[in-house]
């Protein structure tokens, strides 16, 4: 590219003989591949920002509290009588607590019997930007901590798993370390100590990470680029999966068992197979 560029200025003819197979080298080079026309899966409401796959099905919201909605067989909305004071930044489902969302520095269970939002617990001096269901525990992410929440002996505890300046932080993954994912970088964490995670080279490199999922491999969600970005644990690229003719995607969630990717995009849940 950078030989190309320099002929350019000497021949633009010349070079411009080249522009194909330099597109090719690179779209092989950087393993990257393109959806053009996405399955519609599920058509929604209420403009949702955030997905969360669950055991319970598919939960959506947006920072209303009156978003809630949940997919499995049909769309359901959740009917609430009370409201939140502060916009929803997460929802998932913790099976001791049932489907939560959080919102400032708490985090509120939806109590279906009594069509309200109960306080579960609150992290004081913190604004959660992020939350995550793992290990049986409730992860949220501040700007300053990564908590963990668990339910023992009948009540609910929270601790401080992770501290750092994570105040330009974006989002989290978690399995029995901490990935904590920052616009242009991933931060690993082990026993609690940050650990180098080299990102692989790229024509186009990460620069505005906006989403993270951790399972078998990593996936990043750069939302104004329209990519999804997969890496394995050691940071080796695998695919880049770029979505162009999306409107303005969101949120996303990859089942990689059935290797399918499941994408939200203003009120449409694409069904991508990859």
């Amino acid at each position: 590219m950078a030989d190309q560029a320099a002929l350019a200025k000497l021949d633009p003819a010349q070079a411009a003989q080249f522009d194909a197979k330099i597109e090719q080298l690179k779209t092989f080079l950087n393993k990257i591949n393109t959806v053009a026309s996405p399955q519609v899966f599920l058509q929604l409401k209420h403009n949702p920002l955030y997905l969360t796959n669950t055991s319970i099905g598919f939960l959506f919201a947006n920072q209303d509290s009156n978003s809630l909605s949940l997919y499995k067989n049909e769309l359901t909305d959740y009917f609430l009588l009370n409201s939140l004071k502060s916009p929803i930044t997460a929802i998932t489902y913790f099976p001791s607590a049932g489907v939560v969302v959080a919102t400032g520095d708490q985090i509120f269970k939806v109590d279906q019997a009594l069509k309200q939002f109960e306080p579960l617990v609150t992290i004081s001096g913190q604004t959660i930007k992020k939350m995550v269901y793992a290990n049986n525990s409730i992860y949220a992410l501040s700007d300053t901590q990564v908590t963990k929440t668990t339910f023992t002996k009948g009540k609910y505890v929270t601790v401080a798993s992770v501290s750092g300046d994570f105040s330009q932080a974006r989002d989290l993954g978690v399995d029995t370390n901490i990935y904590v994912l920052f616009p242009d970088k991933v931060v690993k964490y082990v026993s609690g100590q940050a650990q180098a995670f080299n990102m692989p080279n790229m024509s186009d490199a990460l620069s505005n990470g906006t989403k993270l999922l951790d399972e078998a491999n990593l996936y990043i969600f750069e939302a104004n680029k329209k990519r999804l970005i997969i890496l394995n644990k050691n940071g080796s690229l695998i695919n880049q999966i770029y979505f162009p003719t999306t409107s303005t995607p969101t949120d996303f969630y990859v089942d990689e068992a059935s290797r399918q990717i499941y994408l939200l995009d203003d009120n449409k849940l694409y069904k991508i197979t990859f």
